[in-house]
Formats: structure tokens, sequence, C-alpha cells
């Protein structure tokens, strides 16, 4: 009888361990807070295995039992948390945090930067703007920002010239999606012919910025 009681005190001091040993695969999707948007991208971690969640917010991660999930994600608040594998499809939400991210201009070199690094100033007007001051085209709608002109130089075959800061039309360049129209006339045409809702971002550098633009 004694043999017994020994035995299953053996027994049941292993279990505990056993169970915290399993490993199971944990899946679901990861979304932002009020929106409930999926997050692509966000990074999670179990002990040594991590993964990153796809397009659409999902993921699939193996986990052991006992170890704590940690989601991160940039622009999103860190948090970690003990997964409930019998909830089955796992919801993580995350808060944002905008206060961890700076403001960020596109430069003549074509990749992002902090506004504060950038080598010019940029002004950057968003659709919202466009939406409170709706004109037909970007040539009209120019005209509404600080320092900027538009000037119609012909009324039979409507063209002009944009002016910053007061400078002729051959000193303004422009360019689409970073290339530049290699003109002097390249405000006369076209931009009468572009639709100010098309328009992601418009971005207006009012110095000299010859060296990274080009003249």
């Amino acid at each position: 009888m004694p043999k017994n009681i020994f035995w299953s005190t053996i027994f049941l001091a292993w279990l505990p361990l056993a169970v915290a040993g399993q490993t199971k695969v944990l899946s679901g999707h990861v979304i932002e807070r009020g929106t409930g948007m999926a997050i692509p991208g966000a990074t999670l971690q179990a002990g040594e295995q991590r993964t990153v969640t796809a397009a659409n917010g999902s993921f699939s991660l193996a986990w052991q039992q006992g170890d704590s999930l940690r989601v991160s994600c940039t622009g999103f608040a860190p948090m970690a948390l003990l997964p409930d594998v019998d909830a089955g499809n796992l919801h993580i939400i995350l808060s944002v945090a905008a206060h961890l991210l700076e403001d960020v201009v596109v430069s003549g070199t074509l990749k992002p930067v902090r506004r504060a690094e950038s080598a010019i100033p940029v002004e950057s007007y968003s659709p919202a703007f466009f939406r409170q001051n709706p004109m037909p085209s970007v040539f009209d709608a120019v005209s509404m920002m600080n320092g900027v002109q538009s000037q119609l130089t012909c009324n039979v075959c409507n063209t002009g010239y944009l002016r910053i800061n007061g400078m002729k039309g051959p000193y303004t360049m422009v360019l689409i999606d970073g290339m530049p129209i290699v003109s002097s006339l390249s405000t006369v045409y076209g931009l009468s012919g572009i639709p100010t809702s098309i328009i992601k971002r418009l971005e207006v550098v009012k110095g000299p910025a010859s060296t990274l633009y080009g003249s």
C-alpha cells in the first residue's frame, strides 16, 4: 500500500511539467482599436518563435504553453499577453501611439526622412486640403497656397504658369511622382488637366533646391 502511494505522488508531481511543455499553434488576427482595421507587418514573438502578420492581419505561430506573447508594430503601443488557446481564433487589438512617430516628408532623395533632418523646408498638402478648398484642377488649387500663384497667360489657349514667391514660371520646376518635367514650359501645359481628386499629396518647396532637384 505505501508503494502505491509513492508512485502516485511521483506521477502527480510530473504532470504540471508535462502540461507546461506542450507546444501548440496560435492563429488569429491583429487589428486596430476603434477602427477594427487589419494591421499588416506586426511582429509577434513567443520565446524563440517569431512571425509577422500578413496583409490581412492574420498570423500563425508555434507557441509553448506558459510563454507570454509579445506583439509590437510601428505606430502602435506594444503589448504582452498570455493567450487563451481554448478561445480559438485570437483577435489581438493594438492601440495607436501617435506620439511614437515623427513627421515624415519626401525629400529630393526620394526616401522618407524626418522633417527636422530634411535639407530643405517642405510644405505638404493632403486631400483634406483640396476637399476644403474645392477647385477643378491642380492649376487652380495651388492659388490657395501661401506663396504660390497660378497666372493665366493666354485666355484663348488656356495656358499659364506657376509662380513661387513672385518668381516667373520658368523658375518653377514641377515633378510628378518624383519625376521632373524637364522644360521651361513645364507649368504651361498639363496642370489644368489634372483634377485634384486624384492627388494623394502635393509638396511645395519655396526655397532654392537645385542641388537636390536640378536647375
